[in-house]
């Protein structure tokens, strides 16, 4: 799949990505060339910075643009919520039903160490995942690589305080779109 095509648009990319996997008219973003997935990325950040409150291109994409853009790509509607340890059990649901998660990952900004680095809290990236079992697969958009890791690894990275290179080199994850239709 394809990287994101500026320091920005990660969440862009993830967007396309999710589109691809989910629209059958959409699919043909994964065979375009670069020059084209520049110009459609390009097009949809356009479109996200002014999706509800403006938002400069130069922050990424804002969790509720992103969460707009899902719900056109999908025809699902996602919610937005701070990962903490009630949503590890909707999230993984949503996973194991054949749904798009999407994750905000960052931390390490404040440059805090020991127990300290858990207080920052700053989204810098944005991750999908897709679940196989007890496996979940990663797209990390800055590479447009997929990562492979059991739950119970994913749920251990995602609160660390060590870089982790399926979350875009952040070291945990801040927040997370899931599907409302989900129940534990």
């Amino acid at each position: 799949m394809h990287a994101q095509t500026t320091p920005y648009s990660c969440g862009i990319a993830v967007a396309c990505h999710v589109a691809a996997r989910n629209q059958e008219q959409v699919a043909k973003y994964r065979d375009l060339p670069p020059e084209a997935v520049e110009k459609v990325q390009a097009r949809v950040h356009d479109i996200a910075s002014h999706t509800g409150l403006y938002w400069p291109q130069k922050l990424g994409t804002s969790t509720w643009a992103l969460q707009s853009l899902l719900e056109s790509a999908t025809g699902v509607k996602y919610r937005r919520y701070l990962w903490i340890k009630d949503m590890y059990p909707l999230a993984r649901a949503a996973l194991d039903s054949g749904k798009d998660v999407v994750f905000y990952t960052g931390g390490s900004t404040l440059k805090l160490r020991g127990k300290l680095c858990h207080l920052d809290q700053i989204p810098r990236h944005v991750v999908s995942a897709t679940g196989r079992g007890n496996l979940i697969d990663i797209f990390e958009p800055s590479k447009g690589r997929t990562w492979t890791m059991t739950w119970q690894h994913f749920l251990d990275k995602s609160t660390s305080c060590d870089k982790e290179p399926a979350f875009g080199y952040w070291p945990r994850v801040i927040m997370v779109l899931i599907p409302r239709d989900i129940k534990e």
